[in-house]
């Protein structure tokens, strides 16, 4: 049967199917080997035996049936019976039987999680450590093999090749999550830039929205006196916006909003920010700008919104209202005041913009 773990385990169950695939070729490699160089048949009773559970093991779990079962179990044997077996009849303390405890417990560190890992990895610790006295107090169970260089030229490589292998596949595995965290970063940053822009802009106009534009507002406001700079707040309306939408359609309507914003945003350049209050109407806001620098910018954007057309059919004009925001200012009153300037010129002769107190064209 072809061994081709799918997608659909996890890294832990394809390791533990090759680790059996491993079991079984150590068991044969060493059956044969012991028998090659002469040892007693009992020192291969605990491959036999490991053979069978690997292969009864193999069968379910390529199925994905009953893994963690066998995971376990298999785990059992091996610290508790078949290392034992393995310490007393290989020579007790050596190389060899040393090599196989770091295997295991490597195997275990990559297996298992949480109360399981610590439960095997104690248990490993204390067989050895019992293994060890057992040594220490009784030299005589222990079987000394003199023929321990043929073991270590089979069973050392191969404990080492599966070591590495073990590790090569994790190293694998943590470079390719680390490198997917870093793609999945991007994007989720590509998209949180998104969301925000989304959250914050008029999906028509690309201007800041409504209620962002009062959060930008109460920014300013709480500024205003740690910078000392003045904020100049102008709300202009198109002219005969409702003309434009009934004569051309909507579709038409929709192009004049575009290039008025994108009009109004050239023409302050850096010095500020626009925002669709509603409607056809949007709130420039300027800061550190003077009353005076504000009303040459107001005649700036009227000249280039003038031009945005360049037949006699689409004229575009804006009538509108400017204010100074203070640090005693209330945000709302101080739009009300250039609400009513603005209302005041549209239901006078249009194409102006007043300012707050001197109530004169600018």
């Amino acid at each position: 049967m072809k061994i081709n773990p799918s997608n659909n385990y996890s890294l832990e169950e394809k390791l533990f199917v090759y680790m059996l695939v491993f079991f079984i070729l150590l068991s044969v490699v060493s059956i044969i080997g012991n028998i090659t160089v002469g040892f007693d048949f009992a020192v291969n009773y605990k491959w036999i035996a490991l053979i069978v559970l690997s292969c009864i093991a193999f069968k379910d779990v390529i199925k994905k049936r009953h893994i963690f079962v066998f995971q376990t179990i298999i785990t059992c044997i091996i610290i508790f019976v078949l290392f034992p077996n393995g310490w007393i009849t290989s020579g007790g303390n050596s190389s060899i039987t040393m090599s196989y405890a770091f295997l295991i417990c490597i195997c275990v560190c990559f297996i298992f999680q949480g109360k399981t890992r610590v439960f095997f990895l104690i248990s490993e610790v204390l067989v050895v450590l019992s293994l060890i006295v057992l040594e220490m107090r009784y030299p005589n169970l222990i079987i000394n093999i003199s023929l321990e260089q043929q073991d270590l030229l089979i069973q050392m490589p191969l404990t080492l090749l599966a070591a590495a292998y073990i590790i090569i596949v994790f190293s694998k595995a943590y470079h390719e999550e680390r490198e997917l965290l870093r793609q999945y970063s991007e994007k989720l940053e590509e998209s949180n830039q998104l969301l925000m822009k989304i959250s914050r802009t008029d999906e028509l106009t690309g201007t800041y929205n409504r209620r962002y534009l009062f959060e930008r507002l109460n920014e300013i406001k709480t500024q205003i006196k740690e910078k000392n700079q003045p904020v100049i707040i102008i709300m202009i309306d198109i002219d005969n916006f409702k003309t434009i939408n009934d004569q051309y359609g909507h579709v038409v309507g929709d192009e004049v909003l575009k290039r008025v914003s994108n009009g109004l945003i050239s023409a302050i350049e850096n010095k500020g920010f626009v925002g669709r209050y509603g409607g056809d109407e949007f709130i420039i806001v300027l800061e550190d700008t003077t009353v005076k620098e504000g009303a040459e910018l107001t005649s700036k954007i009227k000249g280039s919104l003038t031009k945005l057309y360049d037949h006699d059919e689409i004229r575009i004009t804006v009538s509108g209202g400017m204010a100074q925001l203070a640090i005693e200012d209330d945000i709302d009153d101080v739009l009300s005041n250039v609400d009513k300037l603005l209302y005041r010129v549209k239901h006078g002769s249009k194409d102006n913009i007043l300012f707050e107190d001197e109530c004169e064209a600018v």
